[in-house]
This record gives C-alpha cells, sequence and structure tokens, in this order.
C-alpha cells in the first residue's frame, strides 16, 4: 500500500516526468502499469499465502486425525480384550489382574495393525 502512495503522489510524477523527457499521458501510462503489476504481485503473494496455510491446515487435520483412528483403535481393543480374558477367567490374585492388563494393552497395541490388515484385505477383494 505504502509503494503504492509513493509512487503516485504529484512531487514524484513531475519529477519523474522531467528526468525522463516523458509526456504527461506516456508518463501517467507507465504509472498505471506499474501500479497494476504492483496490484498483480500482491494478488499472487496474498494467493500463495492462503494456499500455503490450506495446505497447513490440511497436513495438520490429517496428521490429528490418524493419531486419533490409532488411539481410539488401541484403546477399544484394550477394553474388549480385558472384557473377553475378565468374563472367561478368575481373577483372584494380583498376578492375574497384572496378566489381564498387559496382555489387554499387547492386544490394544495390535489392534491398528489388524485395522491395517483387513484394510488391506478388503481393498484386494474389491480388485478382482
Amino acid at each position: 500500500m505504502t509503494v503504492y502512495t509513493k509512487i503516485l503522489t504529484p512531487s514524484n510524477f513531475a519529477t519523474r516526468t522531467a528526468r525522463e523527457g516523458f509526456t504527461a499521458d506516456e508518463a501517467q501510462q507507465s504509472e498505471q502499469e506499474s501500479a497494476g503489476r504492483a496490484a498483480q504481485q500482491a494478488r499472487v503473494r496474498l494467493g500463495n499465502l492462503i494456499a500455503r496455510r490450506l495446505d497447513m491446515f490440511q497436513n495438520r487435520t490429517q496428521y490429528r486425525w490418524a493419531r486419533l483412528n490409532q488411539l481410539t483403535s488401541i484403546i477399544a481393543g484394550a477394553t474388549l480384550t480385558a472384557y473377553a480374558l475378565a468374563s472367561t477367567n478368575k481373577i483372584d490374585s494380583l498376578k492375574d489382574f497384572i496378566a489381564l492388563v498387559l496382555l489387554s494393552l499387547l492386544a490394544g497395541m495390535l489392534a491398528p495393525f489388524a485395522k491395517d490388515v483387513v484394510a488391506a484385505i478388503s481393498g484386494l477383494r474389491a480388485k478382482s
């Protein structure tokens, strides 16, 4: 904005016209073209800024969604495994409880891999 106002001030216009030997019409046309180029460059910079910000938002959202999906898968797998183990086995001692928790966490950690395998198999099935 400041570049635009500096270019079109009457003192700059008159000095440049006299120095470069332009007629008033040629000088004014030259000033309008340079102002148009400056405006075009500003629009391009603004477009690039918007594109970068949108890309940043999309990348951040995709990353957060993937981590949330993975965390949900781990928690659901661990919970279902703990329920299945607790309903089929007696938990009489602390040792049994620790084994139940560790097996549940292990199953929860394997849940994202199992989900990926199922997705890959489904993809192969759809292709054939």
